[in-house]
């Protein structure tokens, strides 16, 4: 009976310590999600990054960056591996459109909010903005006390210091009067580009 009881309790622990690294993701435009645990290496290092808790909401970004960066490769070799969900060589977790990237992202975020890694934002809805291609999606948090709002977007030459970046930095960083400023710096480097508009007149 002792011995019965000692296995239970060990597989309740068990239980509840994998189920603080489950995540419930979409692979697939949403139409299906599934789940994944992240490794205990993984977890492990995410948990070390909020070790000390922050006493800034910017420290707190930084960490929220460092993690989610942990968490989105751990997902990526979990779907490249053979052994995974996925059988593939792609990166799928970066695969699944904008919009369902978003909502992984959340889901990230309210990991580490259930574990109360994170004291200092909360999860805000999915913003967007209009490009000359179509629409993009990003995910987004909100100080609780400054109130300020940023993005979350994970792209291929995403690093902890431009995951995480203000929502107005993000929405305008697409307009018409941008990219001519950025067109004319780029001339300004390299004279030979500039002649690209020759003949168009």
């Amino acid at each position: 009976m002792i011995r019965l009881i000692f296995i239970l309790t060990t597989l309740f622990i068990s239980n509840n310590g994998l189920a603080s690294q489950s995540l419930n993701l979409c692979t697939d435009s949403c139409r299906h999600k599934q789940s994944f645990i992240l490794g205990d290496d993984t977890w492990s290092k995410v948990q070390a990054i909020f070790s000390a808790r922050s006493k800034t909401d910017a420290t707190e970004r930084q960490q929220i960056a460092r993690a989610i960066l942990l968490i989105h490769r751990d997902i990526d070799k979990q779907l490249k591996a053979p052994q995974g969900n996925i059988q593939t060589g792609e990166t799928e977790a970066l695969a699944v459109p904008d919009k369902e990237l978003a909502r992984n992202l959340n889901e990230y975020m309210a990991l580490l909010l259930d574990q109360q890694l994170v004291n200092r934002h909360f999860i805000r809805k999915t913003e967007q903005r209009s490009i000359f291609i179509g629409t993009q999606y990003a995910s987004s948090i909100q100080s609780h006390e400054q109130g300020d709002i940023f993005i979350i977007r994970i792209t291929d030459d995403s690093d902890e210091n431009n995951l995480v970046i203000p929502l107005d930095d993000w929405k305008h960083a697409y307009t018409l009067k941008n990219i001519g400023e950025r067109l004319e710096n780029l001339q300004e480097k390299n004279p030979a580009t500039s002649n690209w508009d020759d003949g168009l007149e």
